[in-house]
């Protein structure tokens, strides 16, 4: 499988930390998504490029202040996808099977916090 540059910057911070964040910033900030989805981290400064504010918690990861809701998470469990552990084929064929991407690595994980924009 061809991975692309931000696929393996993703999956090398998922596989060298304990903790990660999810931010959600809602369909008014889509344009930070589309950037944010588009261009490695290497190739541009997505914060300045995108004018997020970041946000420390205490266990020293990231959130930003447009959050509309930010979960910090512990990874407990890691696995990747099998074709032959899907209970209905039809799932692996419509979305994983042929030129659709490949099978994922999948984290399982606990929230440990979140903040919510009132």
């Amino acid at each position: 499988t061809q991975y692309t540059r931000e696929f393996i910057e993703y999956l090398q911070f998922m596989e060298e930390n304990e903790y990660f964040t999810l931010s959600f910033l809602g369909k008014e900030n889509r344009s930070i998504y589309n950037l944010c989805g588009s261009k490695s981290g290497r190739e541009v400064d997505k914060v300045k490029e995108t004018g997020l504010n970041p946000i420390v918690t205490e266990r020293g990861n990231i959130l930003f202040e447009q959050d509309r809701l930010g979960l910090e998470c512990r990874k407990l469990f890691i696995t990747d996808m099998k074709e032959e552990l899907f209970l209905d084929h039809s799932v692996y064929e419509r979305w994983y099977g042929g030129d659709h991407g490949g099978l994922h690595r999948v984290y399982v994980a606990e929230i440990v916090d979140a903040w919510v924009k009132e």
